[in-house]
């Protein structure tokens, strides 16, 4: 399995309640649906108070490299 780990930092002025955000994580929740070769799926936010930790993560499983 391939597995591909990203991780986002919001744009300053960018906090955990904007609407631009949530409209972000809506579109990360259908991919898996709309992608037949997703063979796993999550993510969401970090939850330490880290000011320099990564504010949202995703980690995706593919079965083979994707040409």
């Amino acid at each position: 399995m391939i597995v591909h780990l990203v991780l986002f930092r919001l744009k300053a002025g960018v906090g955990r309640d904007d609407p631009r955000l949530a409209a972000a994580v809506q579109g990360l929740r259908s991919l898996p649906e709309r992608i037949s070769l997703i063979r796993a799926w999550e993510h969401g936010p970090n939850r330490t108070a880290d000011a320099e930790a990564w504010d949202y993560g995703l980690r995706a499983g593919f079965d083979n490299e994707i040409d």
